[in-house]
């Protein structure tokens, strides 16, 4: 990393990494940022375990971004629905295409349109981390495209099928705050796209403000933090990031940092909170990688130790 981008990445969550030093007393807030990112941007070791670690993380990714949009039944059990994932995960292909109808926000339905709602939001990370995808320039398709995935199936308060896949035609409201214009919303997202696919700031960076923009426009009718959450795992992991990272605090207050989050780049025009999750979901999610790549490791090495003391038994016992 050049110092110009060092520097420009050091303004962007300036108040977090002065705050962040002083609790762990670092004299030098730029060191700590330093290493953070410098850890953040080393590649994961390669081998067969990334692979089964990065599916993990889905199941991770998925159940996280349902809990901050608060879109898990209430009678599903966080290890209940944990254990869905990974079977729609480890059996996808073998589901049926047509899925049933679910509630889009989360309300009590059957348990067969819990599984539909989960299936869709799989196949719709499936599709836009797909490598295909991943190594092309992103495009207002593959933004419909995986809106129509994510929300195939969901119905609204009154059991009418949501939209999805096609920008919105109405004007949409959450509390007090009004959502931009519909008519503006395909000239606007063509922009984003635009600035995304052309931007040269620091991958952390381009994939903040491809999550806060899109989000901002709410150029959906409903799905918008979803879809939002996925493609800031998009953006990362076309950034190289081996796995989709949860935009998470790890507490149980993270709902509260992720509103916090958007409001202080909405009201204060304030990236920081927003880079601090960023860059401490990487961080937690390659440390969880380690922790469990080395267990393994160590696994492997007893059992290694163990044939090999097996086999001179065997050799001693036969003269």
């Amino acid at each position: 990393m050049n110092q110009d981008t060092f520097e420009s990445i050091t303004q962007f969550i300036a108040p977090f990494i002065r705050d962040a030093a002083e609790q762990i007393g670092e004299k030098q807030p730029k060191q700590l940022l330093r290493r953070l990112l410098d850890y953040c941007d080393n590649p994961c070791e390669q081998g067969e375990y990334l692979r089964k670690y990065a599916l993990l993380k889905t199941v991770s990714f998925i159940y996280t971004s349902n809990d901050l949009e608060q879109t898990i039944p209430s009678r599903a059990s966080q290890h209940e629905t944990y254990k869905l994932l990974e079977n729609i995960l480890n059996s996808s292909s073998s589901e049926p295409t047509e899925p049933s109808q679910w509630k889009v926000d989360g309300d009590e339905g059957t348990k067969k349109a819990d599984k539909f709602q989960m299936i869709q939001h799989v196949r719709a990370h499936e599709y836009l981390c797909s490598e295909e995808n991943l190594t092309q320039p992103l495009t207002a398709e593959i933004i419909q495209t995986t809106h129509g995935i994510l929300l195939k199936g969901a119905i609204d308060e009154d059991s009418v099928l949501v939209p999805s896949g096609k920008y919105r035609e109405i004007q949409v409201f959450a509390g007090d705050h009004v959502y931009p214009c519909h008519e503006d919303i395909e000239e606007s997202m063509d922009k984003i796209i635009y600035d995304f696919n052309n931007s040269k700031d620091h991958y952390i960076m381009r994939a903040a403000h491809l999550f806060y923009e899109v989000i901002t426009i709410h150029p959906f009718v409903n799905g918008n933090g979803r879809l939002c959450r996925l493609l800031l795992a998009y953006a990362l992991r076309k950034s190289g990031i081996p796995f989709s990272v949860s935009l998470s605090s790890g507490s149980n207050q993270s709902r509260v940092h992720y509103i916090c989050a958007i409001q202080n780049i909405r009201y204060l025009d304030n990236y920081s909170l927003l880079g601090q999750l960023i860059i401490w979901s990487i961080y937690m999610a390659k440390k969880s990688y380690e922790v469990n790549l080395t267990i393994k490791q160590k696994l492997r090495a007893s059992d290694s130790q163990k044939s090999n003391g097996n086999e001179l038994t065997t050799i001693t016992s036969s003269k």
